[in-house]
C-alpha cells in the first residue's frame, strides 16, 4: 500500500511539472508572436515566478555561470531562466 502512495505522489508532482511546462512553453510562443505583432512599437514581456537560492560551501573558484548551469540542470529548467547575483564568503566562510 505505501508503494502505491509514493508512485501515487511522483505520478502526480511529475504531471504537475509536465503542465507547468506546457503552460510556460505556450506562454513563449505568445510573447514571441506579440513580439512580432508589435516589434516597433512595444517590448512585450510576461511575469515570471522566481525564487530565492542561497547555496553555501561553494569552492572559491566557482563562477556564477557554473552555480546557474548547475541549479538549471538539478531543476529541470533552462540556464535563461536563473541568474547568480552577489556570491561572496558568507558568515564562517575562509578567505
Amino acid at each position: 500500500m505505501y508503494d502505491r502512495v509514493v508512485k501515487s505522489k511522483h505520478k502526480q508532482r511529475y504531471s504537475q511539472r509536465n503542465m507547468e511546462q506546457t503552460i510556460r512553453s505556450k506562454a513563449d510562443t505568445l510573447a514571441k508572436r506579440m513580439g512580432e505583432v508589435v516589434d516597433s512599437y512595444a517590448e512585450v514581456g510576461r511575469p515570471e515566478k522566481t525564487e530565492e537560492l542561497r547555496v553555501t560551501g561553494l569552492n572559491e573558484s566557482v563562477t556564477p555561470e557554473e552555480v546557474v548551469e548547475a541549479v538549471a540542470k538539478k531543476g529541470d529548467c533552462s540556464t535563461n531562466e536563473g541568474t547568480a547575483k552577489g556570491m561572496h564568503p558568507g558568515q564562517g566562510d575562509t578567505d
